[in-house]
């Protein structure tokens, strides 16, 4: 069995931050569905129901997620799990010409969220000495976190500068 490094390079740890920092900003826009939906004339009622679609997709792909790595492997599984979250960000913007959209959108999000953040640590301790994993762990944590916090206010703050 090959040694695993103690270190990634930054040609592939700062791509993957990255990566996870812009879905982790998909999921945190996703906090602002309320007040998109209602910009198109849906009211909150619509939106608990799209959030409640997500929260039980995400509770059930949570269940399947290792399943299905198994059978399409880690690295194409949290790619097929991005996908989704960028295809239910297309669904959400879509929601003004068919409001459908907004819950294939849920459903997409929550399948996408709960594959990737289960899966992405795993693709990271597969790549490292333990004793190198709580830096990268913390690494992609922290990239998520700074995706999820400001992706809101910066939501608000384009709804309000472009009119819609």
């Amino acid at each position: 069995m090959d040694k695993l490094p103690s270190a990634v390079s930054l040609e592939v740890s700062i791509p993957f931050m990255l990566g996870s920092a812009s879905l982790a900003a998909s999921h945190g826009s996703s906090f602002f569905l309320v007040e998109a939906l209602r910009s198109i004339g849906q009211g909150t009622t619509t939106a608990g129901t799209v959030i409640s679609t997500g929260t039980i997709a995400t509770i059930l792909s949570s269940l399947l997620a290792g399943r299905i790595a198994d059978l399409l492997g880690l690295m194409r599984t949290i790619t097929f799990a991005a996908a989704m979250i960028a295809a239910a960000m297309i669904c959400f913007a879509s929601a003004s010409i068919l409001p459908l959209f907004a819950y294939i959108g849920g459903l997409l999000l929550g399948i996408g969220w709960s594959v990737f953040y289960i899966l992405a640590p795993l693709q990271v301790m597969c790549h490292v000495q333990a004793e190198a994993r709580i830096k990268y762990l913390t690494l992609l944590s922290g990239s998520q976190m700074l995706g999820i916090g400001p992706a809101a206010p910066l939501a608000r703050t384009a709804a309000e500068a472009i009119g819609s």
